[in-house]
């Protein structure tokens, strides 16, 4: 089994054998919480990292919250005082041009719209909204609502107050052009001058951090740099095929040799940052949990998962067991959960 580590929104991803798919991290650790009642399992609930940091997938470190609350409070770190809209919506703006292109993805995004726009029609949330505001509507007044009328028709009825209205909105609009360009300068201007930034510096920062918005952080500039450098882009929203490693060759030593035996509990195995799981000597210890609130004797299970015959020599240890004192009390302990070596008093069979 390989383990295939890429960066995705600057979400890590690892590659499933059983099915081709990547799947990210941090929903791994999120599984664990839920099979062991960290936490539940609530509807509309978005999974969040504690520390904000998009790598640090350790399950302490992922959380719930609700998907509302969630999105409100990324909303104010992304789009604070540097946020540019304009900006924003023309990389959109782009993006969906480029896409649309694209005939089949064309078709997937109308039917995905429309069924959003169905969802949204006949939400209930929605149709308690539009039903409150309709009664609110009703219950004004035919006599407000002429009085109204007659208010903005004698209002705009006056030359010099329509003359007004119109050299306000030539003066508006003359703002509004003038700050826009002064916008769209300035980034070109920005453009021009960070040479420094190439396309290999380009795609180092996007392979570092995931994510085009991330890059333009960890190069101090701002996303529109990254439109000199489309092929770029292109090639790292890509799909990258994923090829399992292959044993090349076998080869045998004469005589006997002293090798360490690594090992994680549980697995048995670990995994290179090539992406190769290996399992090396073989010899495996299982003790009973040694986790808070547990009480009872010790277990030890000696296993030799390998066909081959190995070697324990007399006075010398084959494992060892760490306490660390925790900060804080667990959330949930080995007792609250009751589990089936809680007072133990011998020999006890493993579940399976």
């Amino acid at each position: 089994m390989p383990l295939y580590r890429s960066l995705i929104r600057g979400y890590e991803t690892v590659y499933q054998p059983l099915n081709g798919f990547l799947i990210p991290t941090h929903r791994l650790s999120d599984q664990w919480n839920l099979r062991h009642d960290i936490y539940g399992d609530e509807p509309n609930t978005h999974r969040h990292h504690v520390d904000h940091d998009r790598r640090n997938n350790r399950p302490w470190n992922i959380t719930r919250m609700a998907a509302s609350e969630h999105i409100r409070y990324h909303n104010q770190e992304s789009y604070g005082e540097d946020f540019d809209p304009d900006e924003h919506s023309a990389a959109i703006r782009d993006a969906l041009q480029r896409l649309a292109q694209d005939p089949d993805w064309n078709a997937h995004y109308r039917q995905v719209q429309h069924e959003r726009a169905a969802a949204f029609w006949h939400d209930d949330a929605y149709t308690e909204s539009r039903s409150r505001l309709l009664e609110q509507r009703q219950n004004t007044s035919d006599e407000t609502r002429q009085a109204h009328r007659r208010a903005m028709l004698q209002r705009y009825s006056n030359p010099q107050e329509r003359q007004r209205q119109a050299e306000l909105m030539r003066i508006a609009w003359a703002q509004d052009s003038g700050d826009r360009r002064q916008r769209q300068a300035e980034i070109a201007r920005n453009i021009n001058l960070r040479s420094e930034i190439t396309a290999d510096v380009v795609r180092s920062a996007l392979d570092q951090t995931g994510s085009i918005r991330a890059a333009a952080r960890l190069l101090d500039c701002d996303r529109s740099v990254f439109r000199r450098f489309p092929e770029v882009i292109h090639a790292f929203h890509g799909t990258r095929p994923v090829r399992n490693h292959k044993v090349v060759a076998v080869r045998e030593l004469r005589g006997d040799h002293d090798v360490y035996c690594l090992s994680v509990p549980e697995a048995g195995n670990f995994a290179l940052e090539a992406g190769v799981f290996v399992h090396n000597c073989g010899i495996i210890v299982n003790v009973t949990p040694f986790e808070p609130q547990w009480e009872g004797f010790v277990t030890l299970e000696i296993s030799n998962t390998t066909p081959l015959p190995a070697r324990i020599y007399s006075n010398e240890g084959i494992a060892q067991v760490l306490f660390f004192r925790g900060e804080e009390a667990p959330l949930i302990s080995y007792g609250d959960r009751k589990g089936k070596y809680q007072g133990q008093s011998g020999v006890t069979l493993p579940k399976m």
